[in-house]
């Protein structure tokens, strides 16, 4: 059951599956002061692979911005409806040069429900100066402090009959990961054609440097994803745009 959609506003390019392996390395790295330039499938290429978020975990889908650097038009995001902006996972066309995404699914998580993970997806999206990264975490951050409930279509594949979704904002808390900027989102989910104990998407969104970091999980409870997982990946996505 999926219930963020993947979208990249005007250009999507699942191009090649990307899997990098290896653990991260030890010592924090930093973006030099004028930090190569990937592009998305190279991003994708250095993602981590769904068994870094756990054990039998499988690739759903992947998502990257092409063979080639973006220099595209700024889309506001504060201009987007709350549905639709929280209701997705962007990989570019927010100023952006590249992004890429995978998305996960756990094929047995209803056994340890609700403490385990049923899907989740890795992404970020890399911009040509700080400036701008900063801009669209600001951006970001302010965007999930305002919007309190929303609904959005049910696309996920446990619910074909349709109906909707609800999301409720129960906190945005501003945190850390590895020393690195980040704000935490835990929504409530409720399906309109389900009842029951409420679903948590709790999403975290870090930002290094250039690169805007956004990594989120499906569960039974308001536990975030894993930090540790997240600066893995953060490392991994840093040490392949610094041997570029």
């Amino acid at each position: 059951m999926m219930f963020r959609i993947v979208s990249v506003i005007v250009v999507a390019a699942a191009l090649t599956v990307g899997a990098a392996t290896g653990t991260a390395a030890a010592q924090p790295l930093r973006h030099p002061s004028a930090p190569p330039q990937l592009t998305g499938e190279q991003l994708e290429a250095a993602l981590l692979p769904p068994s870094a978020w756990g054990q039998g975990y499988v690739n759903d889908s992947e998502l990257n911005t092409g063979k080639k650097l973006m220099h595209k038009k700024v889309t506001i995001v504060s201009s987007l409806s709350c549905g639709y902006y929280e209701d997705n996972t962007f990989v570019g066309n927010f100023g952006n040069t590249g992004g890429a995404l995978e998305s996960w699914s756990n094929p047995n998580w209803e056994g340890g429900w609700p403490f385990s993970l049923q899907y989740g997806n890795q992404s970020l999206m890399q911009f040509p100066t700080t400036a701008l990264a900063t801009g669209y975490m600001n951006a970001a951050h302010a965007k999930y402090n305002s919007c309190g409930s929303f609904s959005a279509p049910n696309t996920g594949d446990a619910n074909p009959g349709g109906g909707t979704v609800l999301f409720t904002t129960v906190s945005v808390t501003a945190t850390t990961v590895s020393g690195y900027r980040a704000f935490s989102v835990v929504q409530m989910v409720a399906r309109s054609e389900s009842s029951g104990a409420p679903w948590y998407l709790n999403s975290i969104f870090v930002l290094v440097g250039n690169d805007v970091f956004n990594v989120s999980v499906l569960t039974g409870n308001s536990d975030g994803p894993s930090t540790s997982i997240t600066s893995n990946l953060i490392h991994h996505v840093l040490a392949a745009q610094q041997h570029s």
